[in-house]
Parts: C-alpha cells; structure tokens; sequence
C-alpha cells in the first residue's frame, strides 16, 4: 500500500443529510457490517469499528484512544484524522452511508466534530472506500476552525495500519494539510523505496542512502540533476543492481541536487519515485602553515590562507585549549 494526494474523481460527497447518524460522545464507537467485502492489505474485512476519535479499526468491537500515535503498532485500520476529537454540540455526529450500485459503490464515514477543549466550530471530514479500485480517500472539508496548535492535523494522526504495511502520512504536524486536501491510499506490485538519507556532502560529491518497500527490491534506477530539473527528460540516471546507497561525484559546489530513486521490480514494473535533495558545500579553501610562539601568559599564531576563486574569506574563527582538549575550548 502506497499514498499520494490525489483526491477522488467523486470529489467531497457531504453526507451529513443523508447518511446514518451516530453520536458517539467524547470516546465511543460503534461496530457496523461493511455493504460489500474490502480487500485490506490481503485480508478480507467484512465488518469494522468506527471511533468518534477520527478513524476506523478493520474489525469490530474496537476503540479508537483519545492519545493519537505513529502507525507503527497502531490497530490495524484507516485514520484519517485521529485526535481527542470531543462530545457532539447540536447538529455534529459521525455519518455513513454508500453510494452507487455493485460493483462501483462508494462507502463513506464522514466526521463532523469539534476538538475536545477547543473551541465549537466543527472539524469535517471523510473517508471513501471504493469498490471498484480498493482505493481509499481521504477528504477534508474543513480542518480550519481557529483552534491554535490543533487546526490543520496539528495534534493529530493520518495513515494507515494493516498487516502489511504502515502508511504515515502525518502525525502532529500541519504541514500536509496546509497543503493539501486529500490522501490516496492505493495498491501497487512495485514499491516504492523508502526512507531516502544524505550520508555527506562535499564540494562536489554527495553520498545518498535509500531502503527498500515492502516488496524487499534490489535493484534501482537513480535519475539526479541540478534542482528544478524534469527527470523524464533530463538528469543523469545511473542504475544499481544490489544495495542501497549511492556516492554521486563531479557536482558544482553550492548547488541543490534534485534525486529520484525508482525501484526497478523482478516483474518488469518501475516504482513510483522516492524523491529527495541534498546542496554541495561551499568550494572554501582550508588554512595552512599554522605556526605559533608561546609568552607567560600569551600565546601568538599565524597562518597562510589562499582563497579560491569565488570564495573570499572575511574573517577567520579559533577554537583552542590545553594539550589534549577535545572539545569545549576557547572560541574566539
């Protein structure tokens, strides 16, 4: 299972009006059969939870805690929004209802709800499970009501848990809602890799690091250029059969690289792109010929330093200290 931004080709389906009304309170849930059989991660799910916390648990007599966490060890499920989120005001609960007929039904959860502590105003949002694709959405409404330090999944979680693998979208951080307004869930038979690193970087190389998806790949295609650079077009692809990890010489100093890793899958598909950036380092001359006299209670030193072209130097900084000093010295 993998996630992008896309939204549904359905769009934001308000169901409030039309869809079954639970009020769940601050903490509570309540156990329902799915209107069709949902391939999850490999496992078929017939009936479900659905917490007034922002989620749903793949199995039934669930609950959904007040304390949000990371999707590694959470219950497996869909967590579209999972925070303290409080008892129902007048007007507010948690709907579901389907739409369509078999075989391209939707069936939607929606929360309309406050935050437990905030203020009134209610955060609202949805899930979409279609039939047809086993693709899952996630919709948002609106997730800006003037709560500080909350709005926009501050203090909340979104992924998904399976039994197969963890999809953590977010958690406590209101940049990807500030951004964008849907998650995709999807299923591919080529991973993408994961957890792209920079090891170093100098004046003109940088060390990069990757993992494997839950596929294990081995083998990689890795298209790299100047920031800003279309890999379709442009780039220097370099492939890598075996490891994870790839030292890329000859670049210009003080320059951001754009890097896309693709795994290149034993059934003959190409990943998705794992996208990251490094910047090389300044091309700053090092000093030489450090020569010193000592006084009582003095000390003199000089030194040579020829700047490189590009890279005049303004001033010079010292750190020093008794013999054999590691660290924490004077600085000057």
């Amino acid at each position: 299972m993998e996630a992008n931004t896309l939204c549904p080709d359905t769009g934001w389906v308000d169901i409030a009006s039309v869809g079954v009304l639970n009020t769940l309170g601050d903490d509570g849930e309540v156990s329902i059969t799915l209107p069709f059989p949902v391939l999850y991660q490999n496992v078929q799910v017939n009936d479900i939870t659905i917490g007034s916390n922002g989620a749903i648990i793949m199995s039934p007599g669930q609950q959904v805690g007040f304390t949000n966490g990371t999707m590694a060890g959470a219950a497996d499920g869909l967590y579209p929004f999972w925070d303290d989120l409080g008892p129902e005001e007048a007007g507010e609960g948690v709907f579901y209802h389907t739409i369509g007929t078999a075989p391209n039904q939707i069936f939607i959860v929606q929360w309309n709800k406050d935050h437990l502590g905030g203020n009134t105003n209610s955060y609202i949002f949805q899930l979409q499970i279609h039939q047809a694709t086993s693709e899952i959405y996630f919709v948002y409404d609106d997730i800006e009501v003037g709560n500080v330090g909350i709005d926009f999944g501050a203090s909340a979680t979104i992924g998904a848990a399976g039994p197969n693998s963890d999809v953590q979208v977010s958690f406590n951080d209101p940049q990807y809602l500030t951004d964008e307004t849907c998650v995709n869930f999807y299923y591919t038979n080529c991973a993408r890799p994961i957890n792209y690193a920079v090891s170093y970087t100098t004046t003109s190389e940088g060390a990069i690091t990757w993992n494997a998806g839950p596929s294990n790949e081995t083998d990689w295609q890795v298209i790299y250029g100047q920031q800003g650079f279309d890999p379709m077009t442009g780039g220097t692809s370099v492939t890598i059969n075996g490891g994870s990890a790839l030292i890329i010489p000859g670049l210009d100093d003080m320059t951001t690289y754009d890097v896309y890793i693709l795994a290149l899958c034993a059934n003959g598909d190409t990943s998705v792109a794992l996208t990251g950036d490094f910047t090389t380092l300044p091309d700053c001359a090092d000093p030489t010929g450090l020569a010193g006299a000592t006084a009582v209670d003095s000390i003199f030193t000089a030194w040579n330093y020829t700047a490189n072209t590009g890279f005049d130097i303004q001033e010079f900084a010292m750190e020093y200290g008794p013999t054999g000093y590691t660290s924490g010295g004077t600085y000057i």
